[in-house]
């Protein structure tokens, strides 16, 4: 079981949440935000998410900060243009803000949303090039495609289950 408060950094997180419709992700995020909110205290939870406008859900994050997927550009073109005048103001550029992407196919994300993320989070998903894509970007080492598939089934083996990667601590 992962422990939002003691594995989460001090700082802004950003985390992608990937799964198909019905697999979690909702009812995860809802339980995740007050945690990371608590222990953070963040100045602006951000959801960019190309269904959260169509469903009620989410309701402990303002409907101003709700972004649909096709405006990322323009959301994270702002984040920067904010962090530059903090810089040009000679000050330390922490907006302490939290990012959540929901997405059903992560393998379609640019490669730098996928870098610069915190987190990634993976529910169970049953399509093939989907597996071997997780399995190939996250789970091998040395090659070693098995062990990843071994992993995964693991992890996957019962529904509502997820893959949790914990990027920060290797950035």
């Amino acid at each position: 079981s992962y422990d939002w408060i003691k594995d989460t950094p001090e700082r802004s997180v950003s985390i992608i949440v990937d799964g198909v419709s019905g697999s979690g992700k909702t009812y995860l995020i809802n339980k995740i935000i007050p945690i990371l909110d608590k222990k953070k205290n963040y100045s602006k939870i951000l959801l960019i998410s190309s269904t959260s406008h169509l469903s009620g859900d989410f309701k402990q994050i303002p409907k101003k900060h709700h972004y649909k997927a096709e405006r990322i550009n323009d959301v994270l073109k702002n984040l920067i243009q904010v962090q530059m005048k903090f810089i040009k103001q000679k000050k330390k550029p922490n907006l302490n803000i939290c990012i959540i992407l929901i997405l059903q196919d992560i393998s379609k994300a640019r490669p730098s949303l996928r870098l610069n993320a915190t987190h990634i989070i993976m529910f169970k998903n049953n399509n093939y090039n989907k597996k071997r894509y997780i399995i190939e970007n996250f789970l091998t080492i040395d090659g070693n495609k098995k062990e990843g598939y071994k992993l995964l089934n693991q992890i996957w083996n019962r529904p509502f289950k997820a893959l949790i990667i914990n990027q920060w601590n290797i950035q």
